[in-house]
């Protein structure tokens, strides 16, 4: 917890240091600012001398206009006072072959005062053309200067342009650090449970400018140690957790499936030894009982090996023949143990009851008395089911109710017959007749 309040503290330090540098950036903007504002009032009376300089060029156009229309209709006149010359002229020559020397005296006199009007006409003229000159310069300087006024208008809308986009940039920033403020202020009060105003009386002042530049230098020396930064880092980290997180998910599925199988498994395991322990009592039961039919005074018993795990757990079968000891059924002889098998073979039969049953050769070692005690059974059990048995033993075809037989034939290979019990048996008389 202490490294986490010094690792906020830092950031808190910070975030003062960025927010005081952000704020002189922002007053320097406010100062340019303001020279915007005095540039927009010095462009406002540029466009104010602008407008004037235009006022005076039309004006000026305007008298232009004027004077030259004068001019033209001065040399209009001059073209008509040069014609009436050159009349005059051609009058003046033929007067002077004239004999009346009163009317040539009147004619140049006229002619002196024309000429002398043409040249007041031209010299007017002429300062008219003068005039007009030097108002075409006026014309010219105006329009350079409103050329000019307009290059530097353009020029001061471009700065102020360029100095808004910075504010804005400023803004933007300033917006950033008050969201990045107002998130730490959040950490604090939810993790430490500092309030806003606790912040805000923070004392900054117990870090000097030294002990700040200090710390900036630690920070940077960190910063060197960390070495090259990987920018592929970020994105590689993404991507390991994003597979991390389908990872765990596989895993949790996996987890949950697994917990699920091994509920299914135990329900089975449980299952399984319930039917076991069931099933193993009524064999059990039936085995007893079964015993005592085919060993008369003698007791059979089933046993398990291991009743703490019925699933791997076997089954002993003890014997008790009349007049004998307690055996083991590796103990008994063979007919004994064959005929202890057909026992418990039978008590499973009883205890999962079928409609028929095959039996091949069972009784094939066993003696007269103790296949007639296996005969004697199967004829208590016959009318519960049906028995097909494979055999040699002429006792135990007696017993049947069919008898399929197969015969082999000197040149015509085997041969297969049917007989029922009484077909059988005049058979066998019909033999034991000849043989006497």
């Amino acid at each position: 917890v202490n490294r986490e309040v010094d690792v906020t503290k830092e950031n808190l330090d910070i975030l003062k240091a960025e927010y005081k540098s952000n704020v002189d950036i922002l007053n320097s903007k406010i100062e340019q600012q303001n020279i915007i504002s005095n540039n927009s009032s010095y462009k406002e009376e540029l466009k104010n001398q602008e407008i004037i300089l235009r006022k005076n060029l039309n004006s000026l156009e305007e008298e232009i206009t004027s004077r030259s229309n004068q001019l033209v209709s001065a040399a209009e006149q001059i073209k008509f006072l040069t014609n009436e010359n050159s009349e005059l002229q051609i009058t003046i020559d033929e007067i002077h072959y004239a004999p009346n020397n009163d009317y040539k005296s009147e004619l140049e006199s006229i002619i002196s005062k024309s000429t002398a009007l043409i040249k007041v006409l031209n010299k007017s003229a002429h300062s008219m053309l003068l005039q007009a000159d030097v108002y075409e310069q006026k014309h010219g300087n105006k329009n350079s200067r409103i050329i000019e006024l307009d290059n530097e208008i353009e020029k001061y809308n471009k700065s102020y342009l360029l100095l808004n986009e910075e504010k804005g940039n400023i803004s933007i920033k300033n917006a950033e650090y008050s969201s990045e403020k107002a998130h730490y202020y959040s950490s604090l009060k939810n993790i430490y449970g500092v309030e806003n105003n606790d912040i805000d009386s923070f004392n900054s002042d117990l870090y000097s400018q030294d002990e700040l530049e200090n710390e900036i230098k630690i920070i940077e020396n960190k910063l060197e140690n960390i070495g090259v930064v990987n920018y592929l880092a970020k994105t590689d980290f993404e991507q390991l957790n994003t597979r991390h997180q389908d990872i765990s998910v596989s895993i949790e599925d996996l987890t949950t499936s697994k917990k699920e199988l091994l509920t299914h498994i135990k329900e089975i395991e449980d299952e399984i030894e319930f039917r076991i322990d069931s099933s193993f009592n009524s064999i059990s039961v039936h085995f007893g009982e079964i015993f005592e039919q085919l060993f008369p005074g003698g007791k059979g018993s089933l046993e398990l090996t291991n009743k703490e795990n019925l699933l791997e757990t076997g089954i002993e079968i003890n014997v008790q023949p009349k007049g004998k000891k307690v055996k083991k059924l590796s103990l008994l002889s063979g007919g004994e143990r064959s005929l202890a098998a057909i026992a418990f073979l039978f008590a499973i039969f009883k205890s999962f009851p079928s409609p028929f049953y095959i039996l091949d050769e069972v009784e094939a070692a066993l003696d007269d008395a103790n296949l007639h005690r296996m005969i004697n059974l199967l004829n208590y059990v016959r009318d519960d089911a049906q028995f097909i048995i494979v055999t040699h033993q002429q006792q135990t075809m007696h017993a049947g109710d069919v008898l399929y037989g197969v015969t082999m034939e000197p040149g015509s290979g085997s041969r297969i017959f049917i007989k029922t019990k009484s077909e059988f048996e005049n058979l066998i008389s019909n033999e034991g007749k000849k043989n006497e």
